[in-house]
């Protein structure tokens, strides 16, 4: 079957000067087993105890089985007496003898996030059982709180309106800046740790994707671990202010935090030291790259490139030497080429026994090699790569000869010459990141690549266009 493809010469003068905004990729990366290990199990790891550490904060007080994930608790006879004193020393006589129900008060109330339990000790038990009242977030008012232990409580109806009736006068007697002017506070402060917390375990749930899939930008990668643990403490400093804005801060009972409070900030504490950790694990590739890249020129940088590509093949194709090294580059590590060079891409391999074709195969999605052109080629096929690197990300144009778009051209969906544009990003880091392009000349064709203009170093900018692209990290 004949193949139609626009002539090289009639795609250049159809073409105006392009400055096209290069897509974002989607970078998906394969990383080397001892850099991954640690890395990832490190933010997985993390953010499951981090979310499972939220969600116990979030459940505190659901019911009497959990009470003593609370954020805190407080005494109640220890709290009615002494709202009872500072009504008394306000110097309002109506506030004397009065029944606030010591004796038919829970022996604590526990606030946790999701209800208040009312929990009874010692005599009480036998006339009462634990309970909790539901409500997310927790914001009832004290005045709420103790209607609902009365109703667990074996007294008559007049007796609990009685009590009702002492509190309200109690609570009227006493300064509103103690507890009156606190409870919008209260409110607030408590919905917004709950906020918070759920937005926590979002980013929590996200974390290791993000570093998964961001990895190529290893410090973007790890923006939302960060921001998830520090969300987290946010979370639990609002529930802390809460807490000194409630009933609790009325009466100091030497008693503070709960273990729902606690375990919060033990997860977002281990949730920031495990990023930090990984992050400094990390071989960091774009800072380590670019900042050799300032003292690299493009001598440098191609051969760094070439280099990469080289020893990576060397180590999965058993008849690989220096001469499969068809670049002027060559020179600096072995005898130097002596062909002309515009003859050849930079690395050219026959493969008489088929090794590059099963390595080809088997590591096809690891490298991004179209599995159409695999089936084109076989024994016997010469492969041409031709390696452009850079110290950058995927955002930068990679600049042909002359020469080699023809090549790309002549050698386009041929059967016997596979010729690849192999492009090497950060290949000043320790772990470069690789893709290897088949057919080049067919992207430029289908747009996939648009072919800017002949530049004064008679090269061409060619602009990798598409949304999704996959560059893989292969080790050294």
């Amino acid at each position: 079957m004949i193949r139609y493809m626009r002539p090289f010469s009639s795609y250049i003068s159809s073409h105006p000067a392009h400055s096209p905004k290069i897509s974002q990729f989607l970078l998906i990366r394969i990383i080397p087993k001892r850099a991954m290990g640690v890395r990832f199990l490190l933010i997985t790891g993390s953010s499951l105890a981090s979310i499972a550490a939220t969600i116990v904060f979030l459940i505190g007080c659901m019911n009497p089985g959990i009470k003593d994930l609370a954020l805190y608790r407080v005494n109640a006879t220890l709290l009615a007496n002494h709202l009872e004193e500072v009504a008394i020393s306000s110097n309002k006589s109506n506030t004397r003898n009065l029944n606030l129900g010591q004796a038919q008060l829970p022996t604590y109330w526990y606030w946790g996030m999701s209800g208040v339990c009312h929990v009874y000790e010692g005599p009480k038990a036998t006339n009462a059982t634990n309970r909790c009242h539901g409500q997310f977030p927790s914001t009832k008012n004290l005045l709420t709180i103790v209607s609902d232990s009365l109703q667990g409580f074996d007294i008559s109806e007049k007796e609990t309106k009685t009590i009702i009736s002492s509190w309200n006068t109690t609570l009227g007697a006493i300064p509103s800046s103690i507890l009156t002017d606190k409870e919008p506070k209260f409110v607030s402060y408590i919905k917004a740790s709950a906020g918070l917390a759920i937005l926590a375990i979002i980013f929590d749930f996200f974390s290791p994707i993000a570093v998964f899939v961001l990895d190529v930008d290893r410090q973007r990668s790890y923006i939302l671990p960060l921001l998830g643990g520090l969300i987290a403490i946010a979370a639990g400093m609002l529930a802390t202010q809460s807490m000194y804005n409630g009933p609790h801060q009325a009466v100091d009972t030497g008693e503070h935090g709960g273990a729902g409070i606690i375990l919060l900030f033990v997860g977002a504490a281990l949730r920031l030291g495990s990023t930090l950790l990984a992050m400094g694990l990390t071989d960091g590739p774009r800072g380590q790259s670019m900042m050799r890249a300032r003292h690299l020129d493009h001598t440098e940088i191609g051969y760094l490139g070439e280099k990469f590509v080289y020893e990576y093949l060397s180590k999965n194709i058993p008849d690989w030497s220096y001469d499969n090294w068809t670049s002027d580059l060559r020179n600096r590590a072995f005898p130097a080429f002596t062909k002309r060079q515009a003859d050849f891409a930079d690395l050219t391999y026959i493969d008489n026994t088929g090794a590059m074709h099963s390595f080809l195969t088997k590591n096809r999605r690891r490298l991004g090699i179209d599995k159409s052109a695999l089936a084109r080629w076989s024994t016997g096929t010469t492969y041409h790569f031709e390696v452009k690197a850079t110290p950058n990300v995927y955002n930068v144009p990679l600049y042909p000869s002359e020469n080699q778009v023809r090549s790309m051209e002549e050698h386009d969906h041929s059967d016997m010459h596979a010729y690849m544009v192999v492009r090497v990003f950060y290949c000043a880091a320790k772990y470069p990141r690789v893709r290897f392009y088949t057919d080049p000349w067919s992207r430029i064709q289908r747009g996939e690549w648009v072919l800017g203009p002949l530049n004064e170093h008679r090269r061409y900018p060619v602009y990798m266009q598409g949304l999704w692209r996959k560059v893989f990290k292969v080790g050294r």
